[in-house]
C-alpha cells in the first residue's frame, strides 16, 4: 500500500503510470519555463506536474527528494529515466540522449 511512508499515488506516478515525458512543476518559473521551451524546441509537449497547484505538491517534492536526491524543480524524466533540472535537459538535447530517449516512446 505505500512505501517508506509515501502515498501510494505518488510512487506510481514516480515509477511510471505516466508513461512518456514527465515535468515536475513550475515553482520555479525560470527554470521550468526553460524546460518547457526545451521541449517546445523538439516538437513535443512535456506532461507537466504543477506542484504549486497541487495540495500533495509538498509530498511529491519529499518523494523526489527520497528517489533521486533533489527536490528542487524542474526534474525531468523521459520514458522512466530521469534526466534532471534544466541544465541536464540542454546538455541532452546537445549530446543527442534526448532525441534517443524521445524516439524510443
Amino acid at each position: 500500500m505505500d512505501r517508506n511512508g509515501y502515498d501510494w499515488d505518488l510512487l506510481m506516478w514516480r515509477e511510471g503510470a505516466f508513461q512518456g515525458k514527465l515535468l515536475p512543476p513550475d515553482v520555479a518559473p525560470r527554470y521550468c519555463l526553460r524546460a518547457k521551451r526545451i521541449f517546445s524546441e523538439q516538437n513535443e509537449k512535456p506532461y507537466v506536474v504543477e506542484l504549486d497547484l497541487r495540495d500533495d505538491g509538498g509530498k511529491i517534492q519529499y518523494v523526489l527528494l527520497d528517489l533521486i536526491g533533489r527536490s528542487t524543480v524542474p526534474q525531468v524524466f523521459v520514458n522512466d529515466k530521469y534526466i534532471g533540472g534544466s541544465d541536464d535537459l540542454r546538455a541532452a538535447v546537445d549530446d543527442g540522449t534526448l532525441q534517443r530517449l524521445l524516439a524510443a516512446s
